[in-house]
């Protein structure tokens, strides 16, 4: 009897270590930006010149976290993507994006994709324009 009762700790154990670390694995994997540790802004002139001494830099937790939830939930648009030069480049982690502000929504375009237009929603480009206003 005292035997079958190691086993069976034995297997619980090992059946919580490997719960655990499926949720560590699904954990790390689940944050597309990698770690980011500041957001850079740039103001562009045109799809492939950043307008000289333009970066402003964003190292809070808050704002940081804002353009990380902002930028993983982009609404993706329909059809063909004919737009203006970007008015920012957004570099995030290892990603960058083109970002349009207007008064209803913003409009993000990743640099690698400029095929794919997103929007992000409205509560989230409230959030992101009042950072940008902070700027100015």
């Amino acid at each position: 009897m005292k035997g079958t009762y190691g086993k069976k700790s034995c297997s619980k154990i090992l059946l919580l270590l490997s719960i655990l670390s499926v949720f560590m694995i699904l954990s790390a994997c689940s944050n597309k930006l990698g770690e980011v540790k500041q957001v850079d802004v740039y103001k562009m002139e045109s799809f492939d010149q950043v307008q000289k001494n333009s970066v402003v830099t964003f190292k809070s937790d808050e704002e940081i976290k804002a353009f990380e939830q902002a930028f993983t939930h982009l609404q993706k648009q329909k059809g063909k993507v004919d737009i203006m030069d970007p008015e920012y480049k957004v570099e995030l982690g290892d990603k960058s994006y083109f970002m349009w502000l207007n008064q209803e929504k913003v409009a993000v375009m990743d640099t690698e994709d400029t095929d794919t237009l997103y929007l992000l929603t409205e509560d989230y480009s409230k959030r992101i324009k009042k950072i940008m206003d902070s700027t100015k």
